[in-house]
């Protein structure tokens, strides 16, 4: 029995400042930046060190997850340009229990901007609709104020710190939980 891939959001989501498509290979010298940025690379798969095989294989992955089912990535791009600035999907989808796990980040010169939270605006209530979730969860490291500040303005709520939870460059970290539920009344 063949499954079918996830379909991706068409026409593309975008808002007046952010366009969410799937990665092209053009896309790459935005990976090997993000290869360099610690912020990043700290519970990301984005690869390190860089290189033109590494990015390859991330690349080839970002797509696979569609094709398996497990998941759906997306490069941010600028909408006046359509370059890509940024990352954000839903991957370690478990369709038992509905749910999926929301990912994000933005180079370190987009930061500060709300181009993730414009992103992430855009994106989850797509995947409440279009893949049937009743969960979606993300998990941020506790002293990452501004990527938790992304996820409250997108009606998220803190459920916990989970302790010890990822492993980062050598060392376990705590992590915060947060949820937003396919009910939740967005704020704002």
């Amino acid at each position: 029995m063949t499954m079918t891939a996830l379909r991706l959001p068409d026409p593309p989501l975008a808002d007046e400042r952010v366009l969410l498509r799937p990665w092209q290979v053009a896309d790459l010298a935005l990976i090997e930046q993000a290869s360099r940025d610690p912020a990043i690379t700290v519970g990301t798969s984005v690869p390190v060190p860089y290189s033109e095989a590494a990015g390859d294989a991330w690349l080839a992955r970002q797509h696979d997850q569609r094709e398996q089912r497990t998941g759906i990535s997306l490069a941010i791009a600028d909408a006046a340009t359509g370059r890509a600035i940024g990352y954000v999907g839903v991957s370690g989808l478990v369709w038992r229990h509905r749910r999926g796990s929301l990912g994000y980040w933005m180079t370190g010169a987009r930061r500060g901007r709300g181009l993730a939270s414009a992103a992430v605006a855009l994106l989850v209530p797509w995947a409440f609709e279009v893949l049937g979730l009743v969960r979606m969860e993300a998990v941020v490291e506790v002293a990452n104020h501004a990527s938790q500040r992304v996820l409250e303005r997108n009606g998220f709520r803190p459920e916990g710190v989970l302790r010890s939870y990822y492993e980062m460059h050598g060392g376990f970290m705590d992590m915060v939980m947060f949820s937003r539920l396919a009910d939740s009344v967005e704020d704002g």
